[in-house]
């Protein structure tokens, strides 16, 4: 009796390369996807780290992002300024802004790596959640002091961080006035949290060149009552 033949085998789908499952994770904010991304994935490098620990941000999973960025150390895998990014930005999307400020000290009192603007960003986002303005103010201060320039997103965090923890009004208004002198665009998102009269103020200041605007800041606080008085302590 003639044998039958052996049926054809079927062809075996390929694994999907790791940089497409690093771009599926940039796509979804499933948290069933994700975390099945991740255990294909298996991330080895910083970068494939920081993608998966800000996928767990999007998702608004902070405690999966802290989680993953403590595998990382334990994995010998070092952060880099924009891991603790994406973990600092996960809490502070979660609402945590105290647990993403102390993340953010304890990475840096590391001195395991150089901060830049992208992670001092992510920690002035969290002090403008949390209306912490002296805490983001000290971190300004910081960043002139490292040599880091910030940029409209930092100045907007700030400026917000004022308004929500209810900083005095000349507070935001110099630092609107730092903002332009230092050639950067004042934009609506940077002054939105502030109360009415000073944002009538950043109106005439966006549009006026250094002494008008200078003039303009001088009427609005001596109109306030506050021509000739020291600044109140940070």
């Amino acid at each position: 009796q003639p044998v039958a033949p052996l049926p054809a085998s079927q062809p075996v789908a390929p694994l999907p390369s790791r940089s497409a499952l690093c771009g599926a994770l940039k796509q979804t904010r499933n948290r069933q996807s994700i975390a099945r991304l991740i255990a294909e994935l298996e991330p080895q490098s910083q970068k494939e780290y920081t993608m998966c620990i800000a996928a767990w941000g999007r998702a608004g999973d902070w405690r999966r992002a802290v989680g993953l960025f403590d595998t990382m150390s334990d994995a010998g895998v070092e952060p880099n300024p924009f891991s603790v990014s994406a973990v600092v930005s996960a809490c502070e999307k979660g609402g945590q802004p105290a647990r993403a400020l102390e993340i953010f000290e304890q990475a840096r009192a590391g001195d395991r790596f150089e901060s830049n603007v992208v992670v001092f960003n992510a920690a002035l986002a969290a002090c403008s959640r949390g209306g912490e303005w002296r805490r983001a103010l000290e971190l300004l201060d910081g960043m002139r002091r490292q040599g880091v320039a910030p940029n409209e997103r930092t100045f907007g965090a700030a400026i917000s961080a004022c308004a929500k923890g209810g900083a005095p009004p000349e507070r935001a208004l110099e630092l609107l006035a730092e903002m332009r002198s230092s050639g950067l665009r004042v934009t609506q998102a940077a002054t939105r949290d502030q109360p009415r009269s000073t944002q009538r103020s950043t109106r005439v200041i966006t549009t006026r060149g250094a002494g008008g605007r200078q003039r303009r800041h001088q009427r609005v606080r001596r109109r306030g009552g506050l021509e000739g008085r020291p600044l109140p302590p940070r």
